[in-house]
């Protein structure tokens, strides 16, 4: 029974993807964006190292919080700006 309602539900989906309309890509990339250099790939092993021993307190949780009041209005400040 659960074999048939699965492949049943995975042949439903199956159908209503093929109904999907898919937009064109084609031309929709500018010049400067294909003559662009390919993203830098960065192994994650350096970025989890430097995180090492970190730790959160009250005193780091009060910085985060001031540093995100901050950008949230530099943002607002921004945005009456545009």
């Amino acid at each position: 029974m659960r074999v048939t309602a699965l492949l049943l539900g995975l042949g439903c989906v199956l159908l209503v993807s093929g109904c999907a309309d898919i937009p064109e890509l084609e031309g929709r990339v500018s010049a400067a964006g294909l003559a662009a250099p390919a993203p830098k790939i960065t192994p994650y092993d350096p970025i989890l190292d430097a995180g090492e021993g970190a730790e959160v307190s009250d005193e780091t949780t009060a910085d985060l919080l001031a540093r995100a009041a901050a950008l949230k209005a530099r943002a607002a400040r921004i945005r009456q700006g545009l």
